[in-house]
């Protein structure tokens, strides 16, 4: 197992893994070898990243706050 990409919103993980598919079903086994992954990188307490939470970072923040007719020293949240 091997990281390949480390992003902000994912982490892309290559995984590789035998099983013989006389005997087992392939899907089945993919999804098993995935929860898996996912339930030993939670007990080593390693944070994955949420898929519904996006953090936006306005690239002109001046532009932001004039369209919602904020001021520099307005709060967005009263």
């Amino acid at each position: 197992m091997r990281i390949r990409d480390l992003g902000l919103d994912d982490v892309v993980v290559e995984t590789c893994f035998w099983t013989d598919l006389r005997r087992s079903n392939f899907v089945a086994t993919t999804s098993s070898v995935r929860q898996a992954i996912v339930a030993a990188l939670k007990v080593a307490n390693i944070a994955l990243p949420d898929p519904d939470v996006r953090i936006l970072v306005p690239r002109h923040p001046q532009k932001c706050r004039a369209a919602f007719g904020l001021k520099d020293g307005d709060s967005a949240s009263s």
